[in-house]
């Protein structure tokens, strides 16, 4: 008999356990292209997603391109953090974006303290949360952009890549 209710029990929870839907984490990407997702934070992924799809993008400009073997001298100025979030990791999106102008080989790159340059790189990157009461989705949208200035402040480019991570509301059953 009591191997029968054991085995009724067991049963009946396997199936309760086995027929709710759980969404681990609750934390999706708004975006098409797709990286995983624990938390509403960047990872080192994101980080290194923004740098290389906002730096691609400059290299791919026709006024850019246009140099040709020309390479004029680079400062990439230090990365702006406007985000709530004091812990970005800033340096890794500044070396990134070093890099990869650096490899592209269509400019010389100069430390910020040189005095003879010919075009000024400031990035930023920016967020903003939103909360909505009503469903309890919370949604963050990250922004790096790019801005190129010649040494005269005349603006050559500006360039943006955009992240939206939404978390869903917290289930309590």
């Amino acid at each position: 008999m009591f191997k029968k209710i054991f085995v009724v029990f067991f049963l009946l929870f396997f199936v309760i356990g086995c027929s709710t839907q759980r969404q681990q984490g609750r934390v999706s990407i708004i975006d098409s292209a797709s990286r995983s997702h624990i938390k509403t934070t960047l990872t080192l992924a994101d980080f290194k997603a923004f740098a290389e799809n906002i730096t691609m993008e400059m290299l791919d400009d026709p006024e850019i391109i246009a140099w040709g073997d020309r390479k004029p001298k680079l400062i990439v100025g230090d990365l702006e953090n406007n985000t709530s979030n004091d812990n970005l990791r800033v340096e890794d999106i500044y070396k990134h974006i070093r890099r990869v102008i650096k490899r592209s080989g269509i400019a010389r790159i100069v430390h910020k303290s040189a005095t003879d340059f010919d075009y000024i790189i400031r990035t930023v990157i920016t967020s903003n949360t939103q909360h909505d009461r009503a469903t309890g989705i919370k949604q963050v949208s990250y922004s790096l952009s790019l801005e190129m200035t010649s040494v005269d402040g005349e603006l050559i480019g500006d360039w943006a890549d955009d992240l939206k991570l939404g978390r869903s509301a917290r289930k309590f059953f």
